[in-house]
C-alpha cells in the first residue's frame, strides 16, 4: 500500500492513496475501492485521516460475507453476520455493487456496499444504516419462504390452512412478522401458477381431472372422487360419487335429487350442479354431484344409468324430486319400481310465480281473502291420499263464497290442469311422505332417547296440532275444508316470503355462452336451491294401498313444520 503526503508517495500496501493538503484531500484507488475522494477539515490531519481510512477498508475487505435465499425464486440476499442484509444491485468490471434491503423503506436506507464477484473484499459505502440489526431477518425469511414452498407443493389447499400448518412449530416472533394477511396474496398467486390452466370444454376438463390426481381424490388420500364422463356432445354429465359413502349408507331406499344454477364454474360451460342425496338415520348424506351441459331428458338418462354402472346395488325405493319432467322420466326409465315423490317447497314456490305471472300479486297481497284461499291452494298437497279433487273443489266453494272466484279462476285452472291432472296425485301427494322419520322419532322418545336431530318447541307443537287435524280428517271426524285452513296457517311465513320474493327468469344466472335459459313452463323449473337445502326431506311411507279404510291411524305430518320452518331460513 502506498501513501503519499505533500506530494511525495509513501508503500504503504495495496492501496494508493493520493493526499493533497492544500485542499484538505485524499484520492484513494485499489482493487477494492473505485475512486472514493475523501475531504477533511484540517489539512495538517490527512496523514492520520488517510491510515485510519487504510485500516477501516482492509478490515472490512477480510469480512466473510455469506449470501441467502432470497423470497422470489433464484433471488439472493447476502449479509456478514451483523443483522444487515444486501440486494444485489448491478455488476460492473469483476465487481458487484448492493444495497441495504430497506432501500424502498420510508426513510430510505442510504448504506451501499461493493464486492468482488467471488464474495471478497466487501466494502460498505454511503454513511450508516438508519435503522438497527434485524436478527430474525433469517428466520423470517425461511419462513416466507417454507409458506411459498408449502403453497407450491400443495396448490389446491386453502392457504389458511397451509398457513397454519408451517407455522404450528415457528416462534411467535417470527409468526408475528409474516401474518397471514400480509403473505395471503403472494400464497394465492403461488398455487395459481402451479395450478393447471382452466379447461373451457367437458374434454379438457375430464383430461385435466384424469391427469392431476390430487384434484379428483378425498382428503385422505383413500377414496377417488371422480367417476368420469357420461353422454354425447350436448349431453354430457361430469360425475363426481364416493363410493364408501355409498356403501356406509347400507341399503339406500331413499334418493333426493336437486339441482342448483348458482354453484356450478363460469368454465366450462354448463347448465347446472345436480345433487343426488340420501338419509340415513334423520342424517343428509351427499352421494353424487354431477356438472351437466344440459337438462334433458337424454342427459338425466346417460347420468342415471352411468351412476348405475358404478353402483349397481343402488336401487331406491322412493326418489324424491321437482317436477321437472325430463328428470322424472329418466327416473322411472333408470329404476322401473321406483315411487316418484314430489316437492312441498317447489310446489309452493311454481304456485306463487304463477300467482305473479297472472298479476295477483296485488289481489293476494292486499285481499286477506285472496290470501287466504291461496295459502289453503298451498296446502292441498297436505289432503289425504286420494282427496286431492276433494280439496281443490272445497277451495272453489270457499272462493265463491268469498266472491273472488271470477278473479282466481286463471289460477284455478293451472292448478286443476298443471298440478291434480298434469303432474297427479300420485306425485303430488305429501302428506302419507312425512310419517316415516316422525315414526321413527316416536320410536325414540318412547325408549327415553332425543330425536337425532334438535326440534324446536314450536315445531313439536305445530307438529302435534297437524297430526292431530290428518288423524280426525282420515276419521272422519273433521271436513277437508276446515283441515286445510288449519294446517295453511302453517304455511303463512312460507307464503309471505316467496310472494315478497323475485322468482323472474332474470333472477337465473345465464349461462355463460348460450345466454338465458329458455323460459318453461312451471311445473318444469328445478328449484334454485343448494344441496342442503334437501335436509328436511328425510321423509317416506310405504303404503301399499291408496285406500283411505286401509291407512294406518299414525301421525303423518311429523316433518311438516321443520320442512316449512328451515324453508323460511333459506329465503331472504
Amino acid at each position: 500500500m502506498k501513501c503519499a503526503y505533500s506530494g511525495e508517495v509513501y508503500d504503504v500496501g495495496d492501496v494508493d492513496a493520493v493526499v493533497a493538503p492544500d485542499f484538505g484531500a485524499v484520492l484513494l484507488s485499489n482493487n477494492m475501492v473505485s475512486q472514493q475522494l475523501l475531504l477533511f477539515s484540517e489539512p495538517g490531519d490527512s496523514s492520520t485521516n488517510v491510515f485510519d481510512l487504510l485500516e477501516s477498508n482492509e478490515a472490512q475487505a477480510n469480512t466473510d460475507v455469506h449470501s441467502v435465499p432470497g423470497l422470489r425464486p433464484g433471488s439472493v440476499r447476502f449479509h456478514t453476520g451483523e443483522g444487515y442484509f444486501f440486494h444485489r444491485q448491478r455488476a460492473s468490471n469483476g465487481r458487484v455493487f448492493l444495497r441495504c434491503v430497506l432501500y424502498r423503506s420510508n426513510p430510505s436506507c442510504p448504506v451501499r456496499a461493493v464486492m468482488n464477484q467471488d464474495m471478497t473484499g466487501f466494502v460498505i459505502s454511503g454513511g450508516e444504516h438508519n435503522h438497527g440489526p434485524d436478527l430474525l431477518h433469517q428466520q423470517v425469511q425461511d419462513l416466507r419462504n417454507n409458506l411459498l414452498q408449502a403453497c407450491r407443493v400443495r396448490p389446491n389447499v386453502r392457504v389458511d390452512l397451509i398457513y397454519h400448518d408451517v407455522c404450528r412449530n415457528v416462534p411467535r416472533e417470527v409468526t408475528s412478522r409474516v401474518s397471514l394477511l400480509s403473505i395471503r396474496p403472494s400464497m394465492v398467486r403461488t398455487q395459481a401458477e402451479h395450478r393447471p390452466n382452466i379447461p373451457y370444454t367437458f374434454e379438457g376438463l375430464d383430461i385435466v381431472l384424469q391427469t392431476h390426481q390430487e384434484l379428483r381424490m378425498s382428503l385422505d388420500g383413500q377414496c377417488d372422487l371422480y367417476q368420469g364422463i357420461s353422454g354425447l356432445f350436448g349431453h354430457r354429465s361430469l360425475l363426481f360419487l364416493s363410493r364408501r359413502v355409498v356403501t356406509g349408507a347400507g341399503n339406500i331406499r331413499y334418493l333426493f335429487g336437486d339441482a342448483t344454477f348458482y354453484a356450478r364454474p363460469n368454465h366450462p360451460d354448463s347448465m347446472q350442479l345436480y345433487t343426488l342425496v340420501t338419509v340415513r338415520d334423520n342424517h343428509i348424506l351427499p352421494l353424487a354431484y354431477a356438472l351437466m351441459e344440459s337438462r334433458s331428458q337424454v342427459a338425466y338418462q346417460d347420468l342415471f344409468s352411468f351412476i348405475r354402472r358404478i353402483v349397481p346395488e343402488l336401487d331406491p325405493d322412493y326418489f324424491m324430486t321437482d317436477f321437472e319432467t325430463a328428470q322424472q322420466n329418466a327416473v322411472l326409465d333408470t329404476f322401473p319400481r321406483v315411487r316418484l315423490s314430489g316437492c312441498l317447497w317447489h310446489y309452493s314456490r311454481a304456485v306463487c310465480r304463477n300467482i305473479r305471472s297472472l298479476g295477483l300479486h296485488a289481489l293476494v297481497r292486499d285481499n286477506p281473502n285472496a290470501r287466504r284461499v291461496v295459502r289453503l291452494c298451498l296446502a292441498i298437497p297436505l289432503a289425504p291420499p286420494g282427496r286431492l279433487f276433494e280439496a281443490l273443489n272445497a277451495i272453489l266453494v270457499e272462493a265463491r263464497r268469498l266472491d273472488l272466484h271470477d278473479q282466481l279462476l286463471n289460477f284455478f285452472n293451472y292448478l286443476r290442469a298443471t298440478w291434480i291432472q298434469g303432474i297427479g296425485e300420485r306425485i303430488l301427494n305429501m302428506l302419507h311422505e312425512m310419517e316415516d322419520v316422525a315414526w321413527r322419532d316416536l320410536g325414540r322418545l318412547e325408549v327415553g332417547l332425543a330425536p337425532s336431530r334438535a326440534r324446536r318447541v314450536t315445531s313439536l307443537l305445530s307438529d302435534a296440532r297437524i297430526r292431530s287435524c290428518s288423524r280426525q280428517v282420515m276419521n272422519q271426524e273433521m271436513d277437508i275444508l276446515h283441515f286445510l285452513s288449519t294446517v295453511s296457517w302453517h304455511l303463512e311465513g312460507t307464503l309471505q316470503d316467496m310472494l315478497r320474493e323475485r322468482l323472474d327468469d332474470e333472477d337465473r344466472p345465464p349461462s355463460p355462452s348460450r345466454g338465458p335459459p329458455p323460459r318453461v313452463s312451471d311445473e318444469f323449473r328445478l328449484g334454485q336451491v343448494n344441496c342442503d337445502s334437501l335436509r328436511n326431506f328425510d321423509c317416506e311411507l310405504d303404503i301399499g294401498s291408496q285406500d283411505n279404510t286401509q291407512l294406518p291411524n299414525a301421525d303423518h305430518a311429523d316433518l311438516f313444520e321443520d320442512l316449512m320452518e328451515g324453508r323460511r331460513d333459506e329465503l331472504p
